[in-house]
């Protein structure tokens, strides 16, 4: 039996921006996204690219959070979700989606 792989980021990955970009990449994407997600993550970006901000973003310990959810972390039940078409299986791996870590 062989062993899972592991999901690992680069250390300088960051979802909240990739997130924003994705927001800004078209207007299709811009109108999709509610004006308050919109109004936060433009002030999260702001912050983080601040360098005189007393609010510091570490994206090491960020994506360790986000690789343990993917690595290590299982759903507990099965079922269909209509709404959004998507099959959570018990006991499969969670997947985090981009707007789930970021």
């Amino acid at each position: 039996m062989t062993a899972a792989r592991k999901i690992q980021y680069d250390e300088d990955y960051n979802p909240i921006i990739k997130y924003w970009n994705w927001i800004n990449l078209n207007r299709q994407n811009r109108r999709r996204t509610p004006k308050k997600v919109h109004k936060v993550y433009n002030e999260l970006v702001r912050i983080i690219n601040d360098p005189k901000s007393e609010w510091e973003y570490d994206p090491v310990k960020a994506n360790h959070a986000i690789e343990f959810i993917e690595n290590y972390c299982r759903h507990s039940k099965g079922k269909w979700w209509e709404a959004f078409h998507i099959r959570i299986m018990a006991k499969s791996p969670c997947c985090c989606y981009l707007w789930n870590s970021s």
